[in-house]
């Protein structure tokens, strides 16, 4: 997995082996680990659908990374919708704002 630099200083060029395709990629230089990381995930999921599911590995392995890659996706969108947060935020702010009304009209009395 040579490494090298591109023209950007924080961007570098690595080789990732995906089933023994050596794919060049050039990324952020904070982002390599996590490109790493997902090409032994997409490695080890292949090998797991390919040990299930025998039949693909003669029909169409191609089939077994299109399983990894719908996989992955809904992980992604789920970890999507759950990082969401702008509904909640909208909420919170019509909560303050009906809150800060409520006090100007009835201010809190000290005792």
């Amino acid at each position: 997995m040579a490494e090298q630099k591109t023209g950007e200083n924080n961007k570098i060029r690595i080789t990732l082996n995906i089933q023994g395709m050596q794919i060049p990629m050039n990324i952020s230089r904070e982002n390599e680990v996590q490109f790493r990381e997902a090409a032994k995930i997409v490695n080890d999921r292949i090998g797991d659908f390919a040990t299930r599911y025998p039949e693909m590995v003669d029909k169409n392995p191609l089939y077994l990374y299109a399983m990894v890659l719908i996989e992955r996706t809904v992980i992604a969108i789920d970890l999507k919708e759950r990082n969401d947060t702008a509904p909640f935020l909208d909420v919170l702010g019509g909560l303050a704002s009906e809150i800060e009304e409520v006090l100007k009209e009835k201010p809190i009395e000290e005792k």
